[in-house]
């Protein structure tokens, strides 16, 4: 059965007038967080200087960073130790070069290994003494068996050559004697034959004598000779076995062992300041285990500088300058309560290698990626304590160049 027309429901036109609202609020939302992220991350289009000054300005900016002159340290601690003991520390207090900061858990083994190493070379040089004692007592007792068996050797040879002597005479008495009897008898005088022949007896023992006596000193000086030469051989294989002896007892490695425990004692029972400075930031605490990252952040802030990022079309309008005398710089930061000043009298500040930069501008319609040159900025010393308040801030620096050659510089446009 058919319904008549008039009879048929038809939709609201209120429901189809919020539909078509709902559609128009939906497609401006999509739109305004569309052109949000376009905004945000498209890049602007590049400028000929994203931070210089307007082209024809005496003056340059740059962005840089305070620093010390002399850098940041880090201070680390051997990896997987353990903090026993933190000294008080606080950030801008001032530390001297060796001043304990930590002491490590480890310190106490390592002391241990140090009393063991030291008890063990003790015992070795104990035994070490006595087997040199025992020997030296050998080389003693061989030396003084050798002086006993040589003391004589002089009185005997001086005895037998005395001896020597005398039998000599007494052969030369009985030869005269005989010779005086064979004048006689040539002169054809009665010799008796008996006494003749006692003088040629006495003669021929006298030679006897004579040649016992010389072979008994031969002797005696070659047994003299040969307990020399013993003596003297069991005194250097006595100072030999000493030696050998001695060689036994490693004397200086457990030396180096004890002076490496005893090092490495001193070097890791506590951690020290490398150097003199100011602490800066302070990530220790104690009963931590010491992992990768450093204890403590400290620098000798006693000179300050900025390390200015210039843009790279700049670099030659500041190098003139400087052929004109020093040029000041103003640094500038939100942060900071004053503008502070430094001055670039050299080019030796100015870094010769062009890179890209580490310092961006708080600006998001600046470039993100520049060419740039690194110029190191003294700071005067009066604003030096004042910057070391501000380590690693980002700041603003404007060159001043000089009035007078303001107009011979090149622009950076023209480059």
């Amino acid at each position: 059965m058919s319904v008549p027309p008039f009879c048929r429901r038809r939709p609201a036109r209120s429901g189809r007038l919020m539909l078509s609202l709902l559609w128009t609020l939906l497609l401006l939302a999509t739109g305004g967080v569309a052109g949000y992220f376009l905004a945000r991350f498209m890049p602007d289009a590049p400028s000929a200087s994203p931070v210089s000054a307007p082209t024809g300005s005496p003056r340059i900016a740059a962005l840089g960073r305070l620093e010390p002159a002399a850098g940041i340290v880090h201070v680390y601690g051997p990896v997987g130790d353990r903090i026993a003991r933190l000294y008080p520390l606080a950030p801008g207090q001032s530390l001297q070069q060796g001043q304990p900061i930590a002491e490590l858990a480890s310190a106490e083994e390592r002391q241990k290994q140090v009393a063991l190493a030291e008890l063990e070379l003790q015992e070795l040089q104990d035994r070490f003494d006595a087997a040199k004692q025992a020997g030296e007592a050998k080389i003693r007792a061989a030396e003084a068996e050798w002086q006993q068996a040589m003391a004589a050797r002089d009185q005997d040879l001086a005895a037998q050559d005395a001896r020597l002597e005398y039998l000599t005479q007494q052969l030369q008495v009985a030869e005269k004697s005989l010779e005086r009897l064979e004048q006689l008898r040539a002169s054809r005088v009665t010799v008796p034959a008996e006494e003749y022949d006692k003088a040629r007896l006495a003669v021929a023992q006298a030679k006897a004598e004579r040649q016992a006596a010389e072979a008994l000193r031969r002797k005696t000086l070659l047994s003299y000779q040969h307990a020399d030469k013993v003596g003297q051989a069991r005194k250097a294989a006595a100072e030999q076995e000493l030696r050998e002896a001695l060689a036994r007892f490693p004397l200086q490695s457990a030396k180096a062992r004890w002076d490496h425990a005893r090092d490495q004692w001193e070097r890791h029972r506590m951690v020290r300041a490398p150097i003199s400075g100011q602490i800066l930031h302070v990530q220790a605490n104690p009963g931590q285990t010491i992992t990768q990252e450093p204890l403590l952040t400290m620098a000798d802030v006693s000179r300050m500088i900025v390390r200015t990022e210039v843009y790279e079309g700049d670099v030659e309008r500041l190098r003139q300058a400087l052929h004109h005398g020093s040029v000041l710089a103003t640094i500038q930061a939100p942060a900071l309560p004053r503008s502070l000043r430094g001055s670039v009298s050299d080019e030796n500040v100015i870094s010769r290698m062009i890179s890209l930069n580490r310092v961006f501008s708080l600006d998001p319609r600046m470039d993100r990626d520049r060419r740039v040159v690194e110029v190191l900025v003294p700071l005067d010393p009066g604003d030096t304590n004042l910057a070391a308040r501000f380590v690693n801030l980002q700041v603003t620096v404007l060159f001043e160049l000089p009035a007078s050659s303001a107009a011979e510089l090149p622009k950076a446009s023209e480059q």
